[in-house]
């Protein structure tokens, strides 16, 4: 009689055991997926800023070509009048 109670407590333990460990593996694989879509989204949004970069970066040669073409032209306008 002393053995099958012990037995039934075994078994008991381990039921809780396999249930505790099945519940961190679902909390873990959870927070891992969060993890993985996180770092999605934070690659999409390096990627989206480093186009707006190259954008910027092509507006701001532009406007400097601009400005030195205007430099240019007041300056020879200026010595024509002369």
């Amino acid at each position: 009689m002393h053995t099958t109670s012990y037995c039934k407590t075994v078994a008991i333990q381990i039921a809780l055991f396999k249930k505790v460990l099945l519940l961190f593996f679902n909390r873990e694989r959870r927070g891992r997926k969060v993890l993985e879509v996180r770092t999605m989204t934070d690659e999409e949004r390096i990627q989206q800023m480093e186009n707006e970069l190259e954008v910027t970066i092509l507006f701001g040669e532009e406007a400097d070509r601009k400005y030195e073409e205007v430099c240019r032209d007041r300056v020879s306008s200026f010595y024509a009048n002369f």
